[in-house]
């Protein structure tokens, strides 16, 4: 989710026991309150929380919908997922078909046997395509 904090962003929905600072839900939350437990549950997504469809669009539109008690992510947020899997240090030794990758930002191709374990080298990629970072604040909306 380009240029959005998702450190310090919590977002006006209820998800069971969040888990960030302060008691509100951040990004994380989201995902696995209401993504991860509706689907490991075999349920539909509530009304609201459907992903937009980004991903065979123009390269690094990436959209968020957000109205008190909904937030939709952009489908983009997938990839995210797997990159969190690929670069964790536990995942180190895996292997997917040669040719699958990952990309970030305008120029990184990340040829995922390549990449598996390898988290602490990730943020130096990050680095060489920030931009300026703003904390969305939803004010009266969270309860």
């Amino acid at each position: 989710m380009p240029g959005i904090n998702l450190v310090e962003t919590r977002f006006p929905v209820k998800v069971q026991h969040p888990k960030a600072p302060g008691g509100k839900p951040d990004l994380a939350d989201v995902i696995y309150g209401v993504h991860r437990c509706s689907h490991g549950h075999g349920e539909e997504l509530p009304g609201g929380f459907q992903l937009i469809q980004d991903a065979q669009g123009p390269p690094r539109l990436t959209r968020i919908l957000v109205a008190k008690g909904t937030v939709q992510l952009s489908d983009r947020v997938i990839f995210g997922l797997i990159a969190v899997a690929v670069l964790s240090p536990v995942n180190k030794g895996q292997h997917v078909p040669d040719g699958y990758y990952l990309t970030f930002g305008a120029k990184e191709k990340l040829i995922i046997n390549e990449w598996w374990g390898r988290a602490a080298e990730f943020p130096a990629i990050v680095a060489s395509d920030s931009g300026p970072l703003v904390t969305l604040d939803f004010g009266d909306w969270m309860e």
